[in-house]
């Protein structure tokens, strides 16, 4: 079951991870995935500059009615051009990403839009279990998942989702010249992740 007030709630409701992951914002901030919006009003009411991208259209009028300054539709993959100084992917924001190459290919775009010293923000689940099994009986990645959301009668179509552990995070990064620090770790796998974009050493 998901409350759907999840998406509406205020500071107040939010986690002690989010409010984490908000304090370390600096600069340009761009929420991709961002719903209906808490997080860009949150910082919009800190007096940043953000803008907030969703693929579905409801959601972006959402987020218009509730008072976000620059709210458009766009796709994680898709990144609007930046450079950006600190990029939010929350709510277990490696789920769009959907597989692990759609990772891989997000982060590289994502890091090419990054100003120089800029930082992701990123929570996801690990879900290896205790026995840390990473593969199903078919071969799959154990994170590489399947949504399918019901309202009553309604069910929808099934939905791709990645939830990724922490040291493919890691390793990805490193692949995309990144470097990714782990710095919260909550229950049943949970954790933010901050991936950074290391300045340059003359």
């Amino acid at each position: 079951m998901l409350d759907a007030r999840i998406f509406l709630r205020g500071p107040a409701a939010m986690e002690r991870w989010e409010h984490l992951a908000l304090e370390r914002c600096r600069g340009r901030v761009l929420d991709l995935g961002a719903g209906a919006g808490p997080h860009t009003l949150f910082l919009q009411g800190a007096g940043l500059r953000v803008t907030a991208v969703d693929r579905l259209a409801d959601a972006v009028s959402v987020m218009v009615e509730r008072g976000v300054v620059d709210a458009r539709i766009g796709k994680v993959l898709e990144p609007p051009p930046g450079p950006w100084d600190t990029v939010l992917l929350l709510m277990n924001g490696t789920m769009p990403f959907e597989t692990l190459a759609g990772f891989r290919l997000g982060l590289t775009r994502i890091a090419a839009v990054l100003a120089e010293g800029g930082r992701i923000l990123v929570d996801s689940t690990d879900l290896r279990g205790p026995g840390g099994a990473d593969r199903r009986h078919d071969g799959r990645y154990v994170g590489e998942a399947q949504y399918q959301f019901r309202y009553g009668r309604l069910i929808g179509d099934p939905v791709p989702q990645l939830f990724l552990d922490p040291e493919r995070l890691q390793g990805t990064a490193r692949e995309a010249g990144l470097v990714a620090e782990v710095i919260w770790t909550g229950k049943e796998g949970h954790y933010l992740a901050e991936i950074t974009r290391c300045q340059h050493v003359p």
